[in-house]
């Protein structure tokens, strides 16, 4: 059978004859997508409601099921918006991978052999792989990367789930919606494990919205999601009971980040340095300053190494990602566009300067006053809450203990060094509401305790009321 492709469509040829992925000719779920869908819903529902790993020890099975539920709602939700509201489905990540995901599915059933060669990426140097690489509109990303693309990943998994989605993004963004709910449990379970006085965690993670709405539906933060809590899941088991079997899942999750999101496993290795240069050390103080003087040392190292043996490579990288995104949302006429200071692949100083300004950004961006849209006013509400929780935290410090301060920092520093690359390389405030979400789960853990300050506060509040 002799195949030809058509070039930069939706669709491809086989035999001359023009084949069209299902998916362009539905809008919403017919009756039949409709039935699939709900299957899926009582059977992951059921699911969380009947294996035993999904248990939790402050929340109940019922609080988590309402969660499960809430996840796939906001997965319906996040799909609807990018469906009506925001309709140029050519720029959202929802829809443009779940498109050319059916379109490598399409490929299957005209030639399994090219679609395992595009699955694994063998032999993609040939003329019949590059000209079916043609018939993708996002197999190549706008901006470059110096690592693997990681849109390529998605796309795949789109393709794979497919075969028995029924060719609806519903039902692909119910599936996301799973993925991401079973990564929040990982993190959870793990805090559970090593931080059991921190109780209000399940709540903040389960509940907190731009968490609950952006690891929802099928995009990179979901999967991104599912692969950090399960990494951190299995490193956690590994650290207390070691196993074997954690420690294989470990390697492969370490590897899966790494296609992902390699920058995000790299703001790992500092905090982590510093969690076992602090083991011995119980003074608060003492701790925070070892942390402090560690991730800078390893930071500056990064930079000294950049320089002196690939002659500031990543840096420059860097500096050019910068360039190219503020192009991008410049010809985008993104909405949200907001200033983020230049950096130069050869001065150090500039990153400390962009870094800075950049955290305080993804912290504190949307202000309410500057919320173009339902979504970003939602974010700055949330913002408003994040400061909140953090002002309380800061009162709770005294009452932590060596080990659970140690964790917390790590947490933090986590959180900020992620902050820090993506307020250099992301200059659109809608773009940074998701980026930060991985962030956001581990921030959310020392977070907590202010919760509890703030119940506890309450609850004398109210119990002086009663007297």
């Amino acid at each position: 059978m002799q195949h030809t492709y058509s070039h930069n469509k939706a669709y491809y040829f086989i035999e001359n004859i023009a084949v069209v992925p299902l998916h362009t000719t539905f809008a919403m779920l017919n009756i039949l997508q409709f039935i699939l869908f709900a299957a899926y819903v009582v059977l992951l529902a059921t699911v969380v409601w009947k294996v035993k790993w999904f248990a939790l020890n402050f929340v109940s099975k019922k609080i988590l099921l309402l969660a499960f539920l809430l996840k796939v709602s906001a997965g319906m939700a996040l799909t609807l918006l990018y469906t009506y509201y925001y309709t140029n489905k050519q720029d959202a990540d929802i829809y443009k991978y779940f498109e050319d995901g059916i379109t490598l599915q399409g490929i299957f059933f005209h030639s399994p052999k090219l679609f395992f060669k595009l699955l694994f990426e063998i032999n993609i140097e040939t003329p019949e792989v590059l000209a079916a690489i043609k018939n993708f509109n996002h197999w190549d990303p706008k901006v470059r990367s110096m690592v693997y693309n990681d849109s390529r990943f998605i796309i795949k998994l789109n393709a794979c789930i497919a075969f028995f989605s029924g060719k609806s993004i519903f039902i692909h963004s119910l599936f996301g919606s799973f993925i991401g709910f079973a990564g929040i449990v990982a993190i959870i379970k793990s805090v559970e494990k090593i931080l059991p006085t921190f109780n209000f965690t399940a709540l903040l993670l389960l509940f907190f919205p731009s968490v609950v709405f952006w690891t929802s539906a099928l995009l990179k933060e979901t999967v991104l999601t599912l692969a950090f809590g399960f990494f951190i899941w299995n490193a956690t088991q590994i650290a207390t009971t070691f196993n074997r079997k954690h420690l294989v899942f470990a390697a492969i999750l370490f590897l899966l980040l790494a296609l992902l999101k390699v920058y995000v496993l790299l703001c790992l290795i500092p905090p982590a340095a510093a969690f076992l240069f602090t083991r011995k050390q119980t003074s608060l103080w003492r701790i925070t300053v070892t942390y402090i003087a560690v991730i800078s040392l390893l930071v500056a190292l990064a930079f000294a190494v950049d320089a002196l043996l690939l002659h500031n490579n990543v840096a420059l990288g860097i500096a050019q990602k910068q360039h190219d995104m503020q192009r991008l949302a410049i010809y985008m006429q993104s909405g949200s566009f907001i200033y983020v200071p230049s950096v130069d692949g050869n001065n150090t100083f500039s990153f400390l300067v962009s870094g800075i300004y950049g955290i305080f950004n993804v912290l504190l961006q949307p202000f309410i006053w500057s919320s173009t849209s339902p979504l970003l006013l939602v974010s700055a509400i949330e913002n408003i809450l994040l400061l909140v929780l953090i002002i309380a935290s800061l009162a709770f410090i005294p009452q932590l203990s060596a080990h659970e301060w140690r964790l917390s920092l790590a947490c933090i520093a986590f959180a900020l060094l992620l902050f820090a690359i993506i307020g250099i390389t992301t200059p659109v405030v809608g773009s940074i509401v998701r980026y930060r979400v991985p962030g956001l789960l581990l921030l959310l853990i020392p977070l907590s305790t202010g919760l509890t300050q703030i119940t506890a506060a309450i609850s004398t509040r109210v119990g002086s009321t009663e007297l």
